[in-house]
């Protein structure tokens, strides 16, 4: 029988009516777990056939009157049948399945029945996870307006009291744009945006690419202007990172006490304590990170706690406070998860053994990878090379490409190139076997950018010209330049600054190519290099002046306005 219920004309062979096929059919989204999915008997698939009217038995406690009634279930959670559950096929029904099939496609007939089961069990597994998704936003967005509506310092933020703010009209920008004209066009393109979402996300570039350059009177406008609660409690974190971004922290702490959500004012209160650091103020970042570990002690319902420590740890690392990074490092054994989550424990060991190998701890470092390793009882040696062998015939590879490659640095920091040398080919060996497509090429680009920091910029250019990835490509060759010119190897710096524009000019975005080369821009003019931002910029603005769809054409324009403050304000403290 099952072989008949495949081929296409099989259910006109058991003499079933229309409609009993397609009540069949919809049955199967309740029965599909136990029929298809896991494999019908041929008994099983026989009851159906002999107790559906006309067949077999009537009588009210048949298998054809609760499957009657799994359909009207169905049809009711779809929103398509409002009746009783009472297990008759009555002309409500039959409408119903109707209005189904107008909705989502015709069951039953064109088609051989298992298929039929399957596609509905689809269509009505998506709808449930739909439904759900739109209740979990709904919650999200009542708690979201109630948090702000709580507070004092941002209850104007979801009263209406707010017009869409829009920039002074600075005119059209030409040839020589200005940081006001770009701004300007970027908040009027905002205004086009039809739908809200997309419109919530310009808008918040918008309001970030304003502070960033010292505009901060329409800030609040902007945030009242958001359509999306969730959002407001989103962008109030980003404009305090940007703010921290730029050293003006004690306007960011102001902002980011004022966030009445645990998650995004510890991710704003982590990006102060990394930018106090970076101003050499200890006192400060260390006083930001204490409030950090207190606040995440004290609050049981956040998730992720391990990813917001490790962040943290692995940034003020980078901005030179070892100490500070060691002390983050330690205090997330409070937050990790028991040794028996699987996964999550694995994910966690990974951000764990990333920062670690952002500061000059070695053996903790490995000692960390070793536990993702599937020998677990095994002999662990405290040598690097050991503990890389062992690594390298584990689980979890872009884990170990990620720490292998810091550690990389951090051995050619300590004047140890050899050893770098050694961890980088381990980390390479580990980079060939991430599953394909973009894993792959964001391992070896994690790769190949570590080469460039340990001094071997020849061979991390090589590296990153042979990726697939456009992007990554073009933004790899960006940074090695850098790289190389801040070591001052003009002419390598040179070299590879032509193959970085050549690399740009194949990706086919012309917002992508706008955001990379603005952001090479900024990047060029931090580490005081203004002719090379400057070129930079100018292949920016090329790119993006003909750009026309409104929410690209915000985005690229607030990220160039950024660009060009940031070349400007480089110029003007060099004067």
């Amino acid at each position: 029988m099952i072989g008949d219920w495949t081929r296409r004309d099989s259910a006109n062979s058991l003499g079933l009516s229309v409609d009993t096929r397609r009540v069949l059919a919809l049955a199967g989204m309740i029965l599909i777990g136990s029929f298809v999915a896991v494999g019908a008997t041929e008994r099983q698939m026989a009851a159906v056939d002999t107790v559906v009217p006309g067949v077999g038995s009537g009588s009210p406690d048949s298998l054809w009157d609760r499957t009657i009634q799994d359909v009207q279930k169905a049809l009711t959670e779809l929103g398509l049948y409002n009746g009783p559950i009472d297990g008759q096929y009555t002309s409500a029904v039959k409408r119903a399945i109707e209005r189904f099939e107008q909705r989502y496609g015709s069951i039953g007939r064109d088609k051989a029945l298992p298929e039929s089961l399957r596609s509905m069990a689809t269509v009505k597994d998506a709808v449930r996870l739909r439904n759900r998704l739109d209740q979990t936003r709904r919650l999200q967005i009542i708690s979201a307006t109630q948090a702000l509506k709580g507070n004092p310092a941002t209850r104007d933020l979801v009263t209406g009291q707010g017009a869409h703010a829009r920039a002074a009209p600075s005119g059209a920008c030409t040839n020589h744009p200005t940081v006001s004209c770009l701004l300007a066009n970027a908040a009027d393109s905002t205004v086009a945006v039809d739908r809200p979402y997309f419109r919530d996300w310009a808008i918040r570039e918008v309001a970030v690419a304003e502070v960033r350059t010292g505009r901060t009177d329409h800030m609040r406008d902007r945030l009242r202007s958001l359509s999306d609660p969730r959002l407001v409690l989103v962008a109030l974190r980003e404009l305090a990172q940007a703010l921290a971004q730029d050293g003006r922290t004690a306007e960011a702490r102001e902002i980011a006490e004022t966030i009445p959500d645990a998650v995004n004012k510890l991710r704003a209160l982590s990006s102060i304590a990394i930018a106090e650091a970076r101003l050499g103020h200890r006192a400060a970042a260390w006083a930001a990170v204490e409030r950090v570990l207190a606040m995440l002690q004290t609050h049981d319902g956040i998730s992720g706690k391990v990813a917001i420590v490790t962040a943290l740890a692995s940034g003020l690392a980078d901005a030179g406070d070892i100490d500070a990074a060691r002390y983050a490092i330690a205090e997330t054994r409070r937050f990790a998860t028991a040794r028996d989550a699987g996964k999550a424990r694995q994910a966690e060991l990974g951000m764990i053994t990333g920062a670690l190998a952002n500061t000059p701890q070695f053996k903790s470092a490995m000692d960390a990878l070793a536990r993702l390793t599937a020998n677990r009882g095994g002999d662990q040696s405290a040598t690097v090379t050991s503990a890389v062998a062992k690594v390298a015939a584990a689980e979890g590879d872009r884990y170990r490409v990620t720490t292998l490659s810091n550690l990389a640095v951090v051995h050619a920091k300590l004047g140890d190139p050899d050893a770098a040398a050694t961890v980088l080919q381990q980390a390479e060996s580990a980079a060939g076997r991430v599953r394909a497509g973009y894993p792959a090429a964001i391992a070896s680009f994690t790769v190949a950018k570590a080469w460039a920091r340990i001094g071997e910029a020849e061979r991390a250019e090589t590296a990153m010209l042979a990726l697939d990835n456009p992007v990554l490509r073009a933004k790899g060759l960006w940074e090695i330049g850098v790289l190389r010119a801040s070591s001052g190897d003009a002419s390598g710096a040179a070299k590879t600054e032509e193959a970085a524009f050549a690399a740009t000019r194949d990706i086919p975005s012309a917002f992508d190519r706008t955001i990379l080369l603005s952001d090479s821009a900024i990047t060029l003019a931090g580490a005081g290099l203004p002719e090379q931002a400057i070129r930079a910029f100018d292949a920016a603005w090329r790119s993006g002046r003909d750009i026309d769809a409104k929410w690209w054409r915000a985005r690229a324009y607030a990220r160039l306005a950024v660009a060009l403050h940031a070349i400007e304000n480089r110029s003007d403290s060099r004067r």
